[in-house]
């Protein structure tokens, strides 16, 4: 059932969520030794931001957005400081240069704090279209406190990156149904573009999640879906009124919705202009005389049969 949401409550019950996220992926950073990927996002990273081009990444076929998230303030440290970081990478983009990795993965970690934020906070939006208020609480307690996705926010690596972009390209194509140019296409054609940009799987995944949206859709609303467009099951014609539209009446009688006693009593015309207007006066049965002992005897018959 969905209840209706109280704005305070989820914005104290969002802030909670994503301070304990953060807390959890700041502490546990620094207790975490470099997995597989992290020692390659971050020398490529660096290169790119060195040079200006993408050759390393797209030759191992990675997407470039999260590699430059995580790489961007570690870009910024180096020249800030004026002395290259002792990180680096070959023709064959594998790294050689790892003395300064130590130094470095902390910071580069912070990078996916960005998309763990839009993660929870989509995840949030979503869950609240789709169930309510305790529906958007929930999905974001779940998405903060989920022991995989902790852990992959806590990583310099993709797979947080295009989870967010997936989830905010979801919540954009049902909410933009029906809306102008700019929320029905905009708005999910540059999520799809950034959630490719994080990861080439998207180009996959993202029709797939598309098409299980409008299926639940689908199954969500049949008696709207089944109208023709533009039309209503309110506010339909009533067949010989003249074009005229009733709203159904409520349960037990009670009528709503604008329709009056009006609409089969019309009121009078009004009164002509200059003229009094004037009440007639109609015979009653309510207090009118009760005939006396004496009036009767005027009734009676003057020739009474002997």
């Amino acid at each position: 059932m969905i209840t209706r949401s109280r704005p305070w409550l989820d914005r104290a019950w969002l802030i909670l969520c994503l301070l304990f996220a953060t807390v959890w992926c700041v502490t546990a950073s620094a207790q975490l030794s470099a997995t597989f990927d992290e020692p390659n996002y971050v020398s490529n990273g660096l290169e790119g931001w060195r040079s200006g081009s993408y050759k390393l990444l797209m030759r191992q076929g990675t997407m470039p957005l999260p590699v430059d998230a995580i790489s961007l303030p570690l870009y910024v440290w180096e020249k800030w400081r004026g002395v290259p970081f002792r990180i680096g990478s070959d023709s064959r983009s594998n790294p050689i240069l790892l003395d300064d990795l130590a130094l470095l993965l902390p910071w580069a970690r912070l990078g996916t704090l960005i998309f763990a934020w839009l993660l929870i906070v989509y995840g949030w939006l979503l869950g609240r279209r789709l169930a309510g208020g305790w529906g958007g609480r929930l999905a974001a307690l779940l998405l903060a406190t989920e022991p995989s996705i902790l852990a992959h926010s806590t990583l310099a690596t993709t797979d947080v990156a295009i989870t967010a972009c997936m989830v905010a390209l979801v919540y954009h194509f049902d909410r933009g149904r029906e809306q102008p140019w700019m929320e029905r296409v905009a708005l999910p054609g540059l999520w799809y573009g950034l959630a490719i940009l994080s990861k080439a799987s998207a180009m996959v995944f993202a029709p797939l999640c598309l098409v299980s949206m409008e299926l639940f859709r689908l199954t969500r609303h049949p008696a709207q879906n089944s109208q023709p467009p533009g039309t209503s099951p309110v506010n339909q014609p009533v067949p010989g009124s003249s074009g005229r539209s009733f709203p159904p009446p409520l349960p037990g009688g009670v009528r709503g919705g604008g329709w009056s006693d009006a609409d089969t009593h019309p009121p009078p015309a009004p009164p002509i202009k200059g003229e009094e207007p004037r009440s007639i006066a109609l015979p009653s049965p309510v207090n009118q005389p009760v005939p006396t002992q004496a009036g009767l005897s005027s009734f009676a018959d003057p020739n009474p049969a002997m």
